[in-house]
């Protein structure tokens, strides 16, 4: 009897082994076929991404949604997930919604292309599958205006590296760059990893991830770089060549206001830790170019203040 009992255990095992090894054979084969249809949507979400970056009012929102809602798909792959930084759905739609209306209306882009290179499919569980790609996106827009990156929505004067390398803090609402045309390159520098998962007959995407640092650079349409701090400081070029001016004449820009009322200019490439060293009681402020009866240019409200002592 017991003999009889452990044969037919063996049997069962044998066809268990069977089975899995079937099911095992046939998830290989069939994610084998679909490589294509997995790189296919995968450039095309990205191509969408650009597309929908584009608008004529700068407010792309809705637009970007629609984009996150149609391709992204919602599973139990979030909570059993071995990642433990790696961006949702939910992650990038708050990115979308983290600016103003104002803000949204201060610029917008003209032309948007996503460039997916050196693309690698691979499996990463049942119905799971991983890419790995190299990511460029080139853009041309006017004033401040927004974008999707492959994991969040980028402002494009104020995240741009030739802006916050310099480090010299202004509104984001200020109209200084109001009219600045431009052309930009976002560069990852890394590999952006796009996992998805395969439900309801069709591809989904379900989390992006990627050890990607970017560099958003900006430049004229001769391909020279646009200096963001010289805008800032109200010295931006006009297309003649000569410095741009206010309607009284007088040029606008940011200085430092000293305790004593005097004004002095802002120093070439100054950091926040720089003008975080001022006197106590130094600010700096707007200065527009109209003048007062005192003959001195006219001052707007503070934009920062400075110097703790």
């Amino acid at each position: 009897m017991k003999t009889k009992k452990l044969n037919r255990g063996l049997v069962l095992g044998g066809a268990l082994l069977v089975g899995l090894a079937g099911f095992v054979t046939f998830d290989y084969f069939n994610f084998k076929s679909n490589k294509d249809e997995i790189k296919t949507t995968v450039e095309e979400y990205f191509d969408k991404c650009a597309r929908a970056s584009v608008s004529e009012d700068g407010d792309c929102r809705e637009a970007l949604e629609k984009v996150i809602t149609d391709s992204w798909g919602y599973n139990s792959f979030y909570s059993k997930s071995y990642l433990s930084s790696y961006t949702t759905a939910d992650d990038i739609t708050s990115g979308i919604d983290l600016y103003t209306d104002d803000e949204y209306k201060q610029g917008h882009l003209t032309d948007c292309t996503a460039i997916v290179s050196d693309l690698k499919v691979s499996k990463a569980g049942p119905n799971l599958a991983q890419a790995d790609l190299d990511l460029t996106i080139k853009f041309k827009g006017i004033g401040q205006a927004h974008m999707l990156g492959y994991d969040d929505a980028y402002n494009t004067i104020f995240d741009s590296y030739n802006y916050t390398d310099h480090n010299v803090e202004i509104p984001t609402t200020s109209k200084v760059f109001d009219g600045l045309e431009y052309e930009g390159t976002i560069d990852y520098e890394g590999t952006v990893s796009v996992y998805l998962e395969y439900e309801g007959g069709e591809w989904k995407i379900v989390g992006v991830d990627g050890f990607c640092n970017y560099i958003l650079d900006l430049c004229d349409k001769d391909g020279e770089e646009i200096d963001l701090t010289e805008y800032a400081n109200g010295s931006s070029k006009s297309e003649d060549g000569g410095d741009d001016k206010d309607s009284k004449g007088s040029e606008a820009g940011f200085k430092i206001k000293m305790p004593d009322g005097t004004l002095t200019d802002i120093p070439e490439n100054a950091s926040i830790a720089d003008l975080n060293d001022l006197p106590e009681g130094a600010e700096i402020i707007r200065v527009g170019g109209a003048k007062g009866a005192d003959g001195k240019a006219d001052e707007s409200s503070p934009e920062k203040s400075g110097g703790e002592g």
